[in-house]
């Protein structure tokens, strides 16, 4: 199981490096090649975030739809969707990160090692903008 999610974090880190954003249109912005991240849930669990649309959302926000796929034991065992709203400061430092619909920032709330993914996923998209 460790080496599965090393291999599915390491594979994950090569194709953020890789990805490359269409940031023409300052309205909406897609992804070429979807980014992504992998967070541990537990014991034999992982979930993997894949943003699919990136939109600028105002002058200091950036709101992001990923695709989350659990796996539990090595297996995909749930597909859903989840929308965060990434805020910034006008020196693009992330400030609060929130689930569509909830106030809670999650980068006070979240694990650590969660928090930390969160976070230099929002630097990526935030340094394009």
């Amino acid at each position: 199981m460790k080496t599965f999610l090393i291999l599915l974090l390491f594979l994950t880190i090569c194709s953020c490096k890789e990805a490359k954003e269409n940031i023409s249109n300052p309205q909406k912005t897609t992804t070429e090649n979807n980014k992504s991240f992998v967070i541990s849930c537990g014991s034999g669990c992982a979930m993997t975030y894949t943003a699919e649309n990136i939109l600028q959302n105002g002058t200091t926000s950036i709101k992001v739809k990923f695709k989350v796929e659990m796996y539990t034991d090595e297996q995909l065992s749930d597909t859903y969707y989840e929308t965060y709203f990434f805020s910034y400061n006008k020196n693009k430092e992330i400030e609060k990160i929130n689930l569509e619909g909830k106030n809670e920032n999650i980068l006070s709330n979240l694990m650590p090692n969660a928090q930390d993914s969160f976070r230099e996923f929002a630097t990526e998209i935030i340094q394009t903008k």
